[in-house]
C-alpha cells in the first residue's frame, strides 16, 4: 500500500508504503527491488500553478534498486507485513511526472505495478535519446 501522490521536499520525494506478503518469510530480513518506469513528466509552464504534462513513449526507465526490509514485529516477531519507506532523489533520475512502480521480492512480483505522482515542476523537458 502507497500513497498516490507524493510531495517533493529537499530535491527528493520520501516514498512511504506498507509492505504485505501473503505469508511469513522465513527469515526476518528480506531483500525487495524496486523498478520505476516514468510515463508522464510535468515540465515547466506560461501557467505558474500548472505543469504541463509530456506522456512519455515508450515509458522512461531509472536503474532499479534494492532494500533489506526487516519483516519483524516490536516483539521480535517475524509478520506478513512492515512499513518501510524509499528515498527517490532527482539527483539519480527522478523528475516530477507520474510513475510505474514495481516492487519484486525473492520469489518474484509482489502484486501489481502501482501508480504514483511525484509531485512538483522539472524546469526542463527531458533530453531525447539517441538511438
Amino acid at each position: 500500500m502507497v500513497r498516490s501522490s507524493i510531495l517533493e521536499q529537499h530535491q527528493a520525494w520520501r516514498v512511504l508504503m506498507l509492505v504485505r506478503l501473503p505469508k511469513r518469510p522465513p527469515e526476518p530480513l528480506l531483500v525487495l527491488r524496486f523498478r520505476l518506469s516514468q510515463t508522464v513528466d510535468f515540465v515547466r509552464s506560461e501557467d505558474p500553478t500548472k505543469p504541463r504534462r509530456v506522456e512519455l513513449d515508450p515509458p522512461r526507465d531509472v536503474e532499479p534498486f534494492e532494500k533489506t526490509v526487516d519483516m519483524r514485529d516490536g516483539q521480535g516477531n517475524i509478520g506478513r507485513s512492515a512499513r518501510t519507506e524509499i528515498t527517490l532523489p532527482r539527483d539519480k533520475g527522478f523528475r516530477a511526472g507520474i510513475w510505474m512502480l514495481r516492487i519484486d521480492g525473492p520469489d518474484g512480483p509482489l502484486g501489481a505495478p502501482i501508480s504514483i505522482t511525484l509531485e512538483g515542476v522539472n524546469d526542463s523537458a527531458i533530453p531525447p535519446t539517441e538511438g
